[in-house]
């Protein structure tokens, strides 16, 4: 399959460093996608992981994208970054260039943010990002000495670089994110038509540890997610065979509190996974 000569100059755009952005033509919006990561609650010491997706992507797809999530880096440190489900489109497989996947990633500590790209280099959309769902997730740890309450802002911000190699440069401003219109896999002329984006910020909230008693947190791992969701439901089915210990009870009981662990604990700790409701 024939790539386009405008292959290298779209990933050089996108590449992660802080060097220079590639002149390219670029033409108006055709669409706002939604960027979104997750709110998460872990203890002092413990893990989380906050997931960054995307939604309302047109239907052209995405085949370039450049942004990075800054986070507060007073509060929690970042272990790594995987790719999602959604970046997953099988472009490494066409693209044959093994040293530069269509997903990349690094962490800046000194910018305090993760960076990341996608670009794939075939010009069939079907390669492209496409509907919703999660481009990548971030993994870290909750600083020991953060206090209880304290929350870590997870923002959605452009890359923090400058937009050529000058070091009098201005800096970059923009969320990346868009396709080239041009079709024809010939000729050296790329359309890069940009999409607009909103964004919805995350967080990690720091709220005390297992011991202490972390709502929601029925299996004492200091964090609550869907495993809490499972180990509920596991619970009120069986009980005997499924037993919490006497603080994960505790925690468990967040509907209705005191009436005991029943389904509706299981659905209360989902919907907060959700964002349905933002408190257990």
């Amino acid at each position: 399959m024939k790539l386009k000569k405008m292959a290298s100059g779209l990933v050089s755009v996108l590449v992660l460093s802080c060097s220079a952005l590639s002149v390219m033509s670029a033409s108006g919006a055709e669409g706002t996608v939604k960027i979104s990561a997750s709110q998460e609650t872990a203890f002092a010491g413990g893990q989380f992981t906050v997931e960054v997706s995307l939604s309302d992507i047109p239907e052209t797809g995405i085949q370039g994208a450049d942004f990075a999530v800054a986070y507060d880096s007073s509060i929690v440190s970042i272990d790594k970054v995987e790719i999602g489900s959604l970046a997953q489109t099988g472009a490494d497989e066409v693209d044959n260039i093994p040293e530069l996947p269509a997903f990349m990633s690094s962490i800046s500590k000194e910018k305090s943010a993760v960076l990341v790209s996608f670009a794939v280099a075939d010009s069939d959309s079907k390669y492209y990002m496409q509907g919703e769902g999660v481009m990548f997730t971030i993994t870290g740890t909750v600083l020991e000495n953060a206090p209880d309450g304290s929350v870590a802002e997870f923002n959605i911000v452009p890359n923090p670089r400058k937009i050529n190699g000058s070091g009098t440069a201005e800096d970059n401003n923009k969320i990346w994110l868009g396709y080239d219109a041009d079709t024809n896999p010939d000729d050296d002329v790329t359309n890069y038509i940009y999409y607009d984006s909103s964004v919805s910020n995350g967080s990690v909230t720091v709220s005390g540890g297992a011991s202490d008693g972390l709502r929601g947190d029925a299996n004492l791992d200091g964090s609550v997610d869907i495993a809490d969701v499972v180990a509920i439901a596991s619970y009120v089915s069986d009980s005997v065979q499924n037993p919490l210990k006497s603080q994960g009870m505790i925690n468990a009981d967040v509907q209705g509190e005191g009436n005991g662990i029943n389904a509706n604990d299981a659905l209360a700790v989902q919907q907060y996974l959700a964002n349905i409701i933002t408190v257990l």
